[in-house]
């Protein structure tokens, strides 16, 4: 079978490799359809590691994954061939502390998809997966929108991690990426209305404003920030990993106010202003992937296709796999969410 692998930094090839046919008795054989080009991809792909998790090469990246299931496993019951699923890329053991404590996302033995030393990525013809990580969607929604939900939950659970549902709360995002803007929809979706966002790009500002956000300046643009909201934000979802939007989120937040990091950063290390942070009693609050949110993101896209369809700007056949890649690296074209498809 084809599948896309990164062969060394801005490298990637379509291989021949074994299809997958080995089935547990509660696995799942899912024919991919669609896969999403994520910001971590593209991390492992410019720099060849995301913090401590370093790639051997060749590497099977893709987390972000629909498609149609064509075998089951002896033991499977939620499931039959032939039903439409999204994947939630988390493996979990269902037995450690962690699952215990009903924090499947933070699994002691867990393996991720796509993540180096834990389980190659899914962009490939096939890919076995447990039942429990596959989620059946409608008929009629397509693999591109199935794959949203993944992005969709990660800014979904970062929204209800802040634990800022009152209407009249203020929120500023800080990057107008997938991921920013699927807080932003998040937000929208519970009411949460006073929202505004910094993003560099022209047309990602453009973009931003259309999904409904109340205004979206540039980053270096603080005193519009501030002329909106003189008090300061309730909540501030960092949404790009950078040091210089940590440092605005912090000079932006009221007192009191809470800082969601949800943006993955380049390097290990970031640094505090710790005395504005203590004066101003700021909480910080870092969101791993996401956690009970993915069946309500699919619901939520379900609900309002049109909505969350405009995101997907770029379709590529795997074939074009690098060509993808270089794409959303270089923010070419307009793209928001590009995909990939067999």
């Amino acid at each position: 079978m084809k599948a896309v692998r990164i062969t060394g930094i801005r490298q990637v090839d379509v291989v021949d490799v074994k299809e997958p046919n080995k089935l547990n008795s509660h696995d799942v054989k899912v024919a991919i359809r669609s896969v999403g080009v994520c910001g971590s991809d593209i991390h492992y792909y410019n720099e060849g590691s995301i913090g401590s998790q370093v790639l051997q090469y060749p590497w099977g990246v893709g987390h972000e994954a629909a498609g149609e299931v064509v075998a089951i496993g002896s033991e499977v019951t939620s499931l039959q061939i032939g039903d439409k699923v999204a994947i939630e890329p988390t493996i979990y053991c269902g037995e450690c502390s962690e699952c215990l404590n009903d924090r499947r996302h933070t699994c002691l033995n867990q393996r991720f998809l796509g993540c180096p030393g834990q389980a190659e990525g899914c962009m490939s013809e096939y890919y076995i997966m447990p039942e429990s990580c596959c989620i059946k969607v409608s008929e009629q929604l397509t693999p591109q929108l199935a794959v949203l939900a993944e992005p969709l939950s990660i800014g979904l659970y970062a929204f209800k991690l802040s634990g800022m549902k009152q209407a009249n709360t203020k929120a500023a995002i800080l990057g107008a990426g997938p991921i920013g803007l699927s807080v932003l929809a998040s937000c929208l979706e519970f009411g949460q209305e006073q929202v505004i966002m910094t993003e560099p790009l022209p047309y990602r500002q453009e973009f931003a404003l259309r999904m409904g956000a109340q205004s979206c300046t540039y980053p270096d643009d603080e005193e519009s920030l501030l002329e909106k909201n003189k008090v300061g934000f309730d909540v501030v979802y960092e949404c790009c990993g950078k040091q210089e939007a940590l440092d605005q989120a912090l000079r932006i937040l009221k007192p009191g106010g809470k800082l969601m990091f949800v943006g993955i950063p380049e390097t290990k290390h970031l640094q505090f202003n710790m005395d504005l942070m203590r004066r101003k009693e700021i909480c910080v609050q870092n969101v791993r992937r996401q956690n009970n949110s993915f069946e309500e993101a699919i619901e939520m896209i379900t609900a309002n296709p049109k909505y969350y369809e405009q995101m997907i700007t770029h379709n590529y056949s795997y074939s074009e796999a690098a060509e993808a890649f270089e794409n959303v690296t270089l923010y070419k074209n307009g793209v928001i969410k590009a995909m990939v498809n067999f």
